[in-house]
Order: C-alpha cells, then sequence, then structure tokens
C-alpha cells in the first residue's frame, strides 16, 4: 500500500484518510537551489544529524555505505505501510548488519518519533539508524508518497528508488550481491494539491469547461461531434455563446439546433436571464439593459469532451448534470399536450425501403436529390427541422409510422433549390414519394421545464 504524505517545513496540515490509511498533510516547499540525487547519480558524502540514539563519533552516508550497501528509508509514524516495513527492516538490519546499513528518516520531531519508539521496542533496539527533524534527505530525494527507499550500493551509486512493495528478503540478498532484480522504481513528480490540475490535452479523460461569454467572438452555435449510427455516438458537446435556454435544449437533444420556446417551460422568479426584456419592444424608444450588454451577462459557453464515444444517452446526462451544477438550476422532461405533427404511413404501400444494416450512413441534398442511407426515421424527421434554415413552424413531429428500422430512399426535391429550405415542400416530398402522412393533432409531446426559482 502506498500513502502520500507532504513535507513542510512550518506545518503539519489536519490528518485525513488516504487509501484506507490516515495520512497527515502538509505543503511541499524545497529550495530551488537543493541539488536532488537521481537514480544512477553518486550519493554525496552527508553529516547525519538529529540520531534518535547517536553514536559516540560523528556518522556520515559514506560510514553507512562501507558496510556494504546503504537503504535510505523515509517513513512516518501515521502511516500503517511504514510501520509494517520497518517492523520487516528492523529484522533485516539485525541479520545483516555486517553487510547492511538502513537509514530510516522522518520529517516528525524527536518527541513523535521517540513516543513511538516507546511502544515500538523491537524497532527501537534494531540496528536501523532512525533520524529525526530531517530537511535535508527530504530535499535530496524529492517523494510524497511513504514509505520511500532508497537504494545505494557499496560503490555509493543509487541503484534503485522504489515503494514498499520491493522491500523484500529476496530483492534485499539481491541488492547485497550487487545483483538488483528488476523492481517498480519510483519517480515521482513535484505535485501540489492546491493549485488547478494542469495535464495536456491527449491525456484527458474527461473534460468539462463552463465560462461566461467569449469576448471577441461575435457568433453563437452549437457543435456536437456524432459518430456511427448504432454505436457509441458522442464524445464532444460544445455550446458557444448561448441562452441558458438554448444549452438546455440542446442538451436534452430536442429537435433542431435552435431551441423552441413551444417545447419548453421556464419557471422562474427572473425571467431576464432567459430573455432580453427588450424584446418585441420598440427599439428606439426602450430606455432598459442594452442587448450587447444583456448578451454578455447572459450567454455562456460550456464544452463536455470525452476521450471515447458515449451512447447518447448517458453523455447528455453528464452535459444535463453539469449545467444544472453550474447554472445552479433544475430541468426534466415532462409530457404536455402540444399540437405536433403526427406522421403516419401505409406500411402496405412498401413505399419505404429498409436500408442494409452495413450500408454507409447519409443523409443530404445532392444536386436536386435528398439522399438517404441507413437513417432512422427520427433521424431525418429532426434533420427536416434543423436543415429548413427559414425559421420552421413550432409544432413538433410525432412519429407514429411504427417503422423502427433505418432506411433508404432517394428524394426528388425538384428543379428550385429554394424550396429546398421549406418546411412545406420537403414534406410534400416527403408524401408523394415515400407515403408518409403530415396530419396537424393536439396530442402529449415530451417537453423540457427549467426551474430556477
Amino acid at each position: 500500500m502506498m500513502v502520500i504524505k507532504f513535507i513542510s517545513r512550518t506545518m503539519i496540515m489536519e490528518k485525513i484518510f488516504l487509501l484506507a490509511a490516515i495520512c497527515s498533510l502538509s505543503f511541499s516547499i524545497r529550495a530551488q537551489s537543493d541539488p536532488e540525487v537521481q537514480l544512477n547519480d553518486t550519493l554525496p558524502d552527508i553529516p547525519i544529524q538529529f540520531l534518535i540514539q547517536p553514536d559516540q563519533s560523528p556518522l556520515t552516508t559514506a560510514m553507512l555505505i562501507k558496510k556494504g550497501g546503504l537503504i535510505i528509508n523515509f517513513w512516518a509514524t501515521w502511516c500503517k505501510p511504514c510501520v509494517k516495513e520497518l517492523e520487516f527492516l528492523a529484522t533485516q538490519a539485525n541479520k545483516h548488519k555486517d553487510s547492511l546499513s538502513i537509514l530510516s528518516i522522518s520529517y516528525e520531531d524527536k518527541t513523535t518519533v521517540q513516543k513511538f519508539l516507546d511502544n515500538h521496542k523491537n524497532i527501537a533496539g534494531s540496528s536501523l539508524k532512525i533520524v529525526t527533524d530531517d530537511k535535508l534527505f527530504s530535499q535530496l530525494f524529492f517523494h510524497q508518497a511513504l514509505p520511500h527507499n532508497v537504494w545505494i550500493n557499496r560503490q555509493g551509486i543509487v541503484k534503485a528508488i522504489t515503494g514498499g512493495e520491493s522491500i523484500t528478503e529476496a530483492n534485499l540478498i539481491s541488492f547485497l550481491n550487487d545483483k538488483i532484480k528488476v523492481m517498480d522504481f519510483k519517480k515521482e513528480l513535484p505535485f501540489d494539491q492546491l493549485k488547478p490540475l494542469q495535464i495536456p490535452d491527449s491525456l484527458l479523460g474527461f473534460r468539462s469547461i463552463f465560462v461566461k461569454k467569449l469576448e471577441g467572438v461575435e457568433m453563437s452555435g452549437t457543435v456536437i461531434s456524432p459518430g456511427k449510427l448504432g454505436r457509441p455516438n458522442m464524445k464532444r458537446f460544445f455550446e458557444f455563446n448561448s441562452l441558458i435556454k438554448d444549452m438546455i435544449y440542446n442538451a436534452y437533444q430536442m429537435p433542431g439546433l435552435i431551441s423552441n420556446d413551444y417545447l419548453m417551460e421556464i419557471i422562474t422568479t427572473d425571467s431576464s436571464k432567459y430573455f432580453w426584456p427588450g424584446e418585441k419592444k420598440n427599439i428606439q424608444t426602450y430606455k432598459g439593459e442594452s442587448l450587447a450588454k444583456w448578451q454578455k451577462n447572459n450567454r455562456y459557453t460550456y464544452e463536455l469532451r470525452t476521450a471515447n464515444r458515449l451512447t447518447d444517452s448517458i453523455f447528455s446526462k453528464h452535459v444535463i448534470n453539469d449545467l444544472e451544477l453550474n447554472l445552479g438550476i433544475h430541468t426534466r422532461k415532462v409530457l404536455k399536450k402540444r399540437n405536433c405533427w403526427v406522421v403516419t404511413y401505409d406500411i402496405k404501400s412498401n413505399k419505404i425501403k429498409k436500408a442494409d444494416k452495413n450500408a454507409p450512413y447519409q443523409m443530404g441534398i445532392i444536386d436536386n436529390k435528398l439522399l438517404i442511407s441507413n437513417v432512422p426515421l427520427d433521424y431525418l424527421l429532426n434533420w427536416i427541422v434543423s436543415a429548413t434554415f427559414r425559421i420552421p413552424r413550432k409544432e413538433p413531429y410525432l412519429n407514429k409510422t411504427k417503422i423502427n428500422y433505418p432506411i433508404k430512399a432517394e428524394i426528388d426535391l425538384g428543379d428550385d433549390p429554394s424550396l429546398y429550405t421549406q418546411q412545406q415542400h420537403i414534406e410534400n416530398c416527403l408524401s408523394k414519394q415515400l407515403g408518409l402522412k403530415f396530419k396537424l393533432i393536439n396530442a402529449k409531446y415530451p417537453i423540457i421545464q427549467i426551474i430556477d426559482l
């Protein structure tokens, strides 16, 4: 087991639980000028101070190395894995006292360590050299996780830096015979848990960003990174300079990419967060907050990225939870009566063909044709709303065709390109060529509620 510690010259923070061990944390401070000893470096001869049981004559690291090898063992009294390891090292220090030196170093003060040793006579009476109040060795051998062990051979060269898992009798014997076995070496980098985490984008598995309106970017919009149909789809959702209602609407994957107020209910004590107070008023006489200032205060940018594609429902749940947390709102989807364009189909007409499951996905206009391949009908209906660049009708489509498979079709849109972005024209083409029927009916339809009280 590994326990994390943070060494400080001035204070020890309150104890916390970490990996089932009670760990005392503090901020790690290291002087920039202190040389750090690395793997394969030669250890300089260092006077050893603050020995709990000092020898009669001054002791240095070179004197300990002369025996045949030195292990510098960093530990703390509160670290349970360290204590277990220390008991083992005490036994080994006695067993190999003529060929192995073990210098056990703690940053804790002498009183704390002595109290510990009074309750661990087997450690106190062993051949271990125990140091307290350490400031120097922790700077020479940087670490934040305990236990931490430095293996130095009889030539004074650092041959290994490991955690506690490598402290075994077999490894000790190999070390004393100048045959270092393959061990899990430790390489720690300075880490400040009090600062924001900074890592390369290439290492991110999940990243979420939420900020106010992007200054200098006057456009707004939505970017969604979909995958192939029938497979986990989404890995990126990006709303930039968007209103709250637009972000929530798209997070729920509602029809179209522009929020449809007909399919939303906003329950709030402050409607100005969602609608500009000057909307639908005479701009020449309106004297309230300017549109530019209102947009600066009420437009947001949000991005969620994942390393791997997730199913739409799981990805959307992450987005919704994120937005609710950042905006301090609650949202939900509920069934409400709305006028809907109910879509039906006479299955006996056999005009709609089932796509080959291995066919490539395609949906778009090429020349005067709407080409559809391996597309669910719901995707097609949603595409109509998104592709009609003129504002689509507020009434949504309600699919009652019972077509539950991807379809293929080639729809002739005629020779007038100006009609290709008109919702009514596309519906007429689908009716004539695929046999779909569109009828306006009042029916229950899922809408989005935003509760902001």
